[in-house]
């Protein structure tokens, strides 16, 4: 004799909405992935990287402001050449006076020793996704933020506010007052606003850099807890030795 399968009433709803609901989920997640990557890629660039007007740059003739570099001079890198500058570029924020920065607009101030004795050698000011060259990697100045020697500067004394940037023929590190610091990394619209740029017909191609990359933004936080979790199996983590080593540093200097 054969047995019917009995089947509870509405069995079949049940299943539907339980896969509804697990497609649903899926969903939120992959919305919640892409909203996260975007906001961390809109606030990991907003401007290219660049030094504040006044920053001095080691050329095959010596220290020059940055103002009064241009294309064709000679930069020493941090690998041993001495490479063409292809362009130039600047650009200029401002702010009603009496009024705040917006946070995204002020300089890091990494101040002289901060980074080593006498690196740099006078304070240098950077945008906070310009990155430096430590240890073999390429960190943006606003994660190696500390608050005391390295710090995010209020620029309270001035209402306008002249960055520049510098592009030679491929990403590379240049001294800007003695500390190793990245040049402009091509990618689209990098010069879409910025005068004084030599033209340039292949913007939209990307270009790989000269050394590995620690990013930031919100991956970076999950970076940094995933590290936290790994360090009692894997011990200190780069970033977490070079932050400890900057502190160590900035100490010595009494900051």
């Amino acid at each position: 004799m054969i047995r019917k399968q009995l089947r509870e009433p509405g069995s079949d709803e049940t299943a539907t909405s339980r896969r509804g609901l697990i497609k649903n989920q899926g969903r939120g997640l992959l919305a919640f992935g892409i909203a996260l990557l975007t906001a961390n890629v809109a606030k990991a660039a907003p401007r290219p990287p660049c030094f504040l007007r006044g920053t001095k740059l080691r050329t095959a003739n010596g220290e020059r402001n940055i103002e009064e570099i241009a294309v064709g001079d000679q930069l020493l890198t941090a690998f041993g050449q001495s490479r063409a500058v292809q362009s130039v570029g600047r650009w200029h924020a401002r702010k009603r006076t009496g009024e705040p920065w917006s946070k995204d607009l002020r300089p890091v101030c990494i101040k002289q020793s901060a980074l080593g004795p006498n690196i740099p050698y006078t304070d240098l000011y950077v945008t906070q996704g310009h990155a430096i060259f430590i240890d073999g990697v390429l960190i943006p100045a606003g994660q190696l933020v500390n608050h005391t020697s390295i710090t995010l500067d209020d620029a309270q004394d001035t209402d306008e506010l002249e960055y520049f940037h510098i592009k030679l023929e491929s990403h590379d590190v240049i001294f800007a007052a003695g500390a190793p610091s990245e040049t402009l990394l091509k990618y689209p619209n990098a010069f879409g606003d910025l005068a004084d740029s030599a033209p340039i017909h292949d913007g939209l191609e990307s270009e790989a850099r000269c050394a590995p990359l620690i990013s930031g933004g919100n991956w970076g936080t999950i970076a940094a807890r995933m590290r936290s979790l790994a360090t009692p199996w894997l011990g200190p983590q780069k970033l977490d030795v070079i932050h400890t080593r900057l502190r160590q540093q900035a100490a010595t200097i009494g900051c």
